[in-house]
């Protein structure tokens, strides 16, 4: 590849098969916020699904054969080694998310806990005690982050938490379902729910409807991501919002600063979430 070539592509590595990488509204935001900063200097983004350590290994051979001149790395899972190695052959990396533990990168990232406990106080304000979750994949921070909130917004409220309480969906709407199934079967008292994405809240709520349980009447349900499913549900979702398209122009803007000085210093960013209230918890009441 000519020279010239390499320094105007940057490579943004999703680790996520490629049917969540093109499905989730998530990462549509997220790779616009990218590319609409990548296009603007006159850079090329180039995608990479990866999903399989084959995938990783290939990614890998590529990247630090210098082919890109630097890589956004996306939805990394705990124990990759990907960040590490490629900043040992010098490839300039930022990292969408908390980087791995003593690693000197730029990375851009939400204050995924405090949106956690803004849920659950939101939740806790419209009177709701007996509240449930259902957490997203443990083996990423933002999983760990947001469940970590939701214990932190019952600790400020008074309120134990309950492993009885806690179920993980694993991002993925399958899970969740079957999460909000065990959760009804285990607790059936239960008056709130942290759900922690929009599309899990989705699949609870079916489960929810199927056993006869009003919202917010019966259980009241608050989403993350504010994404367009949240707008879209039956009732309205309340939401966690992230500010994604930004967190996406933020890490271009920090790959093409690495980009420019290599040795420069690195930067993190933390941005952060707010609460949209909805139908899904305060009700249809226009005068609230």
């Amino acid at each position: 590849m000519d020279p010239s070539t390499r320094r105007n592509c940057v490579a943004i590595v999703v680790a996520e098969p490629v049917a969540t990488l093109f499905g989730h509204p998530y990462f549509a935001e997220l790779l616009g916020g990218i590319t609409s900063i990548l296009r603007a200097s006159a850079t090329l983004p180039v995608i990479m699904a990866v999903d399989t350590p084959f995938d990783m290994e290939l990614v890998e051979s590529c990247l630090s054969e210098r082919m890109v001149s630097a890589a956004i790395l996306v939805s990394l899972k705990a124990g990759t080694d990907l960040p590490a190695r490629l900043v040992e052959r010098g490839v300039p990396v930022v990292v969408q998310g908390r980087p791995p533990s003593g690693l000197d990168v730029s990375s851009v990232d939400v204050d995924n806990r405090r949106g956690g406990a803004l849920a659950v106080g939101h939740l806790i304000a419209e009177g709701r005690r007996r509240i449930a979750t259902i957490s997203g994949d443990l083996s990423m921070a933002s999983g760990v982050e947001r469940l970590m909130g939701y214990r932190d917004g019952l600790k400020a409220a008074g309120i134990s938490p309950d492993a009885a309480l806690e179920e993980t969906g694993k991002y993925q709407a399958e899970v969740a379902y079957l999460a909000m199934e065990r959760l009804l079967l285990n607790r059936p008292d239960i008056d709130g729910l942290f759900v922690a994405a929009d599309f899990m809240a989705d699949a609870a709520v079916r489960v929810l409807r199927h056993a006869d349980r009003r919202i917010p009447d019966d259980i009241a349900v608050v989403g993350y991501d504010d994404s367009p499913v949240a707008r879209a549900m039956h009732p309205p979702l309340t939401s966690i919002r992230q500010p994604t398209d930004a967190m996406g122009r933020e890490a271009a803007r920090l790959a093409l600063a690495a980009i420019e000085d290599p040795s420069g210093p690195r930067s993190s960013v933390v941005l952060q979430p707010e609460l949209v209230a909805r139908e899904s918890t305060i009700g249809a009441d226009p005068y609230r």
